[in-house]
């Protein structure tokens, strides 16, 4: 079985997230973090609920037994059964419980039951809360004489819909701050990321060759100080480049002074300088010549033998030396005028 290093699958996965915007990144980061905490805490507190809610059902049947026994035993001595059931339809009309039954020594049967409450809870939220029905028998003893057996059905229905309730309204809860979060993610970064898009601006303007242009300070503490710096580097560049400028013109105006023809080509051999001398040499001006190869231009032959002379230039770049034109060379200029010529060409 083949596993991918720790570092490769690192690496991947790194090279998976940075594909996203930072925006994005920074959204998932606070989403999740948002989702798992806030579902963590709604969970815990639906849990206690629940807990404190079964615990409840046990002690309200606790006290409606103790309440209820006493309540009939008058009329259970006097075999009252009319008031028997009127004090049990009294205790089953509580939501909470779901019947309420007397039953004597002789099988004589009272019983009230309240009319059920529909679950509202999905089956997994009941199951999950854990929340069940409670049902407690208590005989019914007057002075020591037993006057049959009360029993008390308590239903969970009521209570897990006041859970589910519950659970609606702090997702809810969840729901919006997750909303409010993103909205203040989002809002946050719109405004503190654009300084960047200045700064990608400004710098595609300096690769086009305007250096004029410089970001304003704006933004956060951290952003501001990339910005100093890149206005700084941009003045540095600016600066450079007018001395740049500057010198190149320099050369230019020294190139074109001097009495001997010079062109200069760049490292394929091509023409990127003709001085005015070098122009009236060869008989191209230099808007024609430049691009061209050195070898339209500049055509040497040996004035004995009539060949053509090899063009120093490529000797001279690929082997970084200077080399000098061959003895007896003639220029031919672009309109046949052969012209007796010595140079060199140096890299």
């Amino acid at each position: 079985m083949n596993l991918l290093p720790k570092t490769t699958m690192s690496h991947s996965l790194s090279s998976f997230w940075a594909r996203f915007p930072l925006i994005t990144r920074v959204m998932f980061t606070a989403g999740l973090a948002m989702i798992v905490a806030g579902s963590l805490l709604l969970l815990v507190s639906i849990g206690k609920e629940a807990e404190f809610a079964g615990a409840r059902i046990e002690e309200q049947l606790s006290n409606e037994m103790e309440s209820l026994l006493p309540a009939i035993s008058e009329w259970v001595v006097l075999g009252d059964y009319a008031n028997i059931e009127q004090v049990l339809r009294v205790k089953a009309a509580h939501a909470d419980i779901q019947s309420v039954v007397w039953r004597n020594a002789r099988g004589k049967t009272l019983s009230a039951g309240s009319v059920n409450e529909v679950l509202r809870a999905p089956n997994w939220f009941a199951h999950w809360t854990r929340v069940t029905p409670s049902q407690s028998s208590h005989p019914l003893l007057i002075g020591g004489r037993s006057y049959g057996e009360v029993t008390i059905s308590m239903t969970s229905v009521p209570t897990q819909n006041r859970l589910w309730a519950s659970f609606l309204d702090q997702l809810g809860i969840l729901v919006m701050a997750l909303g409010i979060d993103f909205i203040g993610v989002l809002f946050v970064l719109k405004n503190g990321l654009r300084p960047l898009v200045a700064l990608t601006e400004s710098a595609n303007q300096m690769a086009r060759g305007d250096y004029i242009g410089r970001i304003p300070l704006q933004g956060s503490p951290e952003l501001l100080s990339v910005i100093v710096a890149f206005n700084r580097m941009a003045d540095g560049v600016a600066s450079a480049q007018g001395e740049l400028y500057a010198e190149a013109e320099r050369l230019g105006v020294t190139l074109s002074s001097i009495g001997d023809a010079v062109i200069a080509t760049d490292a394929e051999g091509r023409i990127e300088f003709m001085n005015p001398v070098a122009v009236a040499l060869t008989g191209w001006t230099a808007s024609e010549a430049v691009g061209r190869s050195i070898l339209q231009v500049f055509v040497a032959i040996n004035e004995t033998t009539r060949e053509e002379e090899e063009c120093p230039v490529g000797q001279a770049i690929s082997e970084g030396v200077i080399v000098a034109l061959a003895d007896h060379a003639l220029l031919v200029a672009r309109d046949g005028a052969e012209r007796s010529v010595a140079g060199t060409s140096a890299p």
